[in-house]
């Protein structure tokens, strides 16, 4: 078990590395230097990283080193379905249901 996991399966919320961290649910919340970075820690398959668009468009506009201050929905669409496309990510799918749940 590695440094973080050590310490979150202790506290909920906290600090490593500079890196604010707070879990919430499945869900956790990476922050330094304003940027955020949200995504669902769910080990429930080979794929443990799980992010929908809305949170990569949060890693996205508050990252000032893309300098970009309005993200479209539907660009940000396009673009994760081109990496599903090519197998840089793959949607998660539960049963039948096909989610717009993006893993890494």
């Amino acid at each position: 078990m590695d440094k973080f996991e050590q310490k979150s399966s202790r506290d909920r919320s906290g600090q490593i590395g500079g890196f604010n961290y707070h879990f919430h649910g499945a869900g956790c919340r990476l922050e330094k230097d304003g940027i955020v970075c949200e995504f669902y820690f769910m080990p429930t398959n080979e794929y443990p990283i799980k992010f929908c668009s809305w949170k990569m468009s949060e890693f996205i506009l508050t990252n000032k080193a893309y300098g970009i201050g309005k993200l479209e929905e539907s660009e940000l669409h396009e673009v994760l379905h081109r990496l599903v496309e090519d197998g840089t990510l793959v949607k998660l799918v539960l049963g039948d249901v096909i989610w717009e749940i993006y893993q890494i």
